[in-house]
């Protein structure tokens, strides 16, 4: 007798759910979802709802291993019976088919020989009485007509889950994120560096299918490494893994290594060798917009630091332009640091870059720079000095307080002899090379926009060409959908983007 499975409780929907709908998907999209797309659903799979209606799926799917310790992290002892309960249902239910199909074609097998023996012997029967032979079509009719009435087996229908190791793969590192979010670390290190052993182990040719899930899975492994306070003590496995990259020509891989790389050298405050990193390395011109954006944004932190403000202004001004509009504490990160370089190279950001939330004290700052106060800038780092800390640009702020007058902010001679400062007349700017170089960097920028749009292109064929827009455009608006309900990811940029 058949075992009756009790159905997951339906999760309650949030306030944002209510409203705009819920953006949770259901088991079957897994399924069929091609795996690309399924990367860019692990911010949504992360929210609670969304991890209770998963708890099943993966509990099904996953080695036994796994699945122990995603139950006693996340208490889904339930959830993991009635799915034991399940598996050995449908496994019986096949057992069965097979079993009945095997039956049904032994009998038809049966019944053929016995039709084709009754045949032989009417026809022996025939020639011994005188009679006619049948003639080779008549033989014929009479053997379709016998196949047409023997029963056809039923159809057997294909098992659940179909997609093997890529998806098993897929669901062992969204495991390993939700014990990420749980705090688990020592679990979610077990789990990811065992689905990094499996696909490492993998011959070449299926590997390839798998390399995007194998650099999401470096990229969260560095950063449980980075919570727990053991990055730079792993930056050899990194290391490793990016020779073992450029080798198997893994793009992919190597512009996720290569930030990875750049970020624990940049955290142990060994700038000097990330740059020589950096200039050593090629850095994919095929890398996702997102991958370049978070390129870009360490080379300007690099360049920073080193006091190169020209080449920093230009790489945050690129990881704005490349960073998507969703990724919005990364696009703040970037705000603050380029309102602190361009303050250093003598230039006052617009007004309307300060209506961003949590900009306030790189606002106040630059009005003391411009007012060209000492009383009103000391009063500024005193108010936010923990902020300008906690954001990991004390140091520049620092150093603008010694920079701003020589860099050309106010530009006046100070007179020992009476003690008072003489400001010079104001240049006239138009009348300098200040506009045409600034035209030939937003050029330059438009016509480096332009050449990563035509190297992303991809032709279609006249007759697909407007199914797959229409694809392609339903697939947009519903990432757009999915993404409107995230949270922002503060300043350590825990999100792959």
């Amino acid at each position: 007798m058949e075992s009756k499975t009790t159905p997951a409780p339906t999760p309650v929907p949030t306030p944002a759910e209510k409203k705009d709908g819920p953006v949770v998907h259901t088991l079957a999209d897994i399924e069929t979802t091609p795996l690309s797309r399924l990367i860019r659903r692990i911010p949504v799979y992360r929210r609670t709802s969304t991890k209770q209606q998963l708890g099943t799926y993966i509990s099904k799917v996953l080695k036994h291993d796994i699945r122990e310790t995603l139950v006693t992290a996340l208490s889904w002892d339930a959830e993991l019976a009635r799915a034991e309960a399940e598996r050995e249902r449908l496994e019986k239910e096949q057992k069965e088919r097979e079993e009945k199909l095997k039956e049904e074609q032994e009998r038809a097998a049966k019944a053929a020989r016995e039709a084709e023996e009754a045949r032989k012997k009417a026809e022996e029967q025939k020639q011994r009485k005188g009679g006619k032979r049948e003639e080779p079509e008549e033989k014929k009719e009479k053997v379709e007509e016998e196949k047409k009435e023997a029963p056809k087996p039923p159809p057997v229908s294909p098992p659940k889950i179909t997609r093997g190791i890529e998806l098993e793969s897929y669901l062992s590192l969204l495991s390993g994120v939700f014990l990420m979010d749980l705090k688990e670390y020592p679990k979610a290190h077990e789990v990811i560096s065992d689905l990094i052993a499996k696909i490492g182990r993998l011959p070449v040719n299926k590997r390839h299918d798998l390399l995007e899930v194998q650099a999401q899975a470096y990229f969260f492994l560095s950063r449980i490494f980075e919570l727990i306070g053991s990055l730079s003590a792993n930056r050899p496995l990194f290391l490793d893994a990016y020779r073992v990259a450029c080798l198997h020509r893994d793009e992919l891989g190597q512009v996720t290594l290569i930030n990875i790389l750049l970020r624990s050298w940049m955290l142990d405050n060994q700038n000097r060798d990330a740059i020589i990193f950096a200039e050593k390395t090629h850095f994919p011109a095929s890398a996702p917009p997102a991958q370049q954006a978070r390129h870009l944004y360490y080379l300007g932190r690099l360049f920073a630091l080193q006091s190169d403000y020209q080449h920093a202004s230009t790489s945050l001004q690129l990881a704005l332009n490349k960073s998507p509009v969703s990724a919005r504490g990364f696009r703040l990160a970037t705000h603050k640091l380029l309102c602190l370089v361009e303050l250093l190279l003598g230039d006052i950001p617009q007004r309307q870059v300060f209506r961003q939330k949590g900009l306030k004290p790189y606002f106040e700052l630059a009005r003391a720079v411009r007012e060209g106060r000492l009383a009103s800038f000391k009063r500024v780092m005193d108010d936010y000095e923990k902020a300008f800390e906690h954001d990991e640009v004390l140091n520049l702020v620092i150093r603008l307080r010694h920079n701003a007058i020589r860099e050309g902010v106010v530009q006046a001679t100070i007179n020992h002899e009476t003690g008072f400062l003489h400001a010079l007349p104001q240049e006239d700017l138009y009348q300098t090379f200040a506009p045409e170089q600034m035209m030939h960097k937003r050029i330059t920028q438009c016509i480096e926009a332009r050449t990563d749009l035509l190297k992303s292109l991809r032709y279609l064929g006249v007759r697909d060409r407007d199914e797959e827009d229409e694809q392609a455009r339903k697939e947009r608006e519903e990432l757009e959908q999915e993404v409107a309900h995230l949270d922002d990811f503060d300043g350590d940029m825990d999100e792959p983007m």
